[in-house]
């Protein structure tokens, strides 16, 4: 009776090391990992009454930000996406029934650490004159599409019937992966758009 125990008294925790270190994912994380693509359209407009789109063939750089390394694909990952979904591109603003736009922008952050200091007693402070700190920065992208009919007019605006956002750390060796993997997401979780 006592080496079932002893035999079970073993079994069990060797069957839970297992089958905890199963359940565990390593993530590997990387840039991507914090990528966001959304996508929001007017619920009242009615995307299968147009068919050809105008592509508007600057990206616009907002707030002087952005990289115009990425433009051609930008364009091209839309065009796609659009022509996939049904639609048919023209070469003439007013034979279409929606222009479509682009834009990017960009942000840099930098933080940094101070030195290293500590209070001592009596309310003096200690700094060590051999820790400097660092100082560090990353840049954040956006890549903006938006559709807009121009028939549709508030005042003198054309406001946007479907706008595709897509934002993340830029200063990776696989941007352009993930700007045509964002474009792609915010076609794909918009299904309203498809034309059969």
């Amino acid at each position: 009776m006592k080496t079932k125990f002893k035999k079970a008294g073993l079994f069990i925790p060797v069957l839970l090391l297992v089958l905890f270190s199963s359940c565990y994912y390593d993530y590997a994380v990387t840039s991507d990992n914090y990528d966001i693509v959304s996508s929001s359209y007017n619920t009242g407009y009615n995307f299968q009454s147009v068919t050809r789109y105008y592509l508007v063939d600057t990206v616009n750089q907002f707030n002087g930000g952005g990289s115009s390394v990425y433009n051609s694909l930008i364009k091209s990952s839309t065009i796609t996406n659009l022509n996939n979904l049904g639609w048919t591109k023209v070469l003439d603003s007013t034979q279409a029934d929606v222009i479509v736009s682009m834009g990017t922008t960009s942000n840099t952050y930098v933080y940094s650490s101070g030195g290293y200091c500590y209070w001592g007693y009596y309310g003096y402070t200690y700094c060590d004159p051999n820790y400097y700190g660092s100082t560090s920065s990353y840049t954040t992208g956006t890549v903006v599409i938006i559709i807009a009919d121009h028939k549709v007019k508030t005042g003198t605006t054309i406001p946007a019937q479907w706008i595709g956002i897509l934002n993340g750390v830029m200063n990776q060796q696989n941007t352009a992966t993930r700007i045509q993997n964002g474009i792609n997401k915010a076609f794909n979780q918009s299904p309203y758009l498809k034309h059969n």
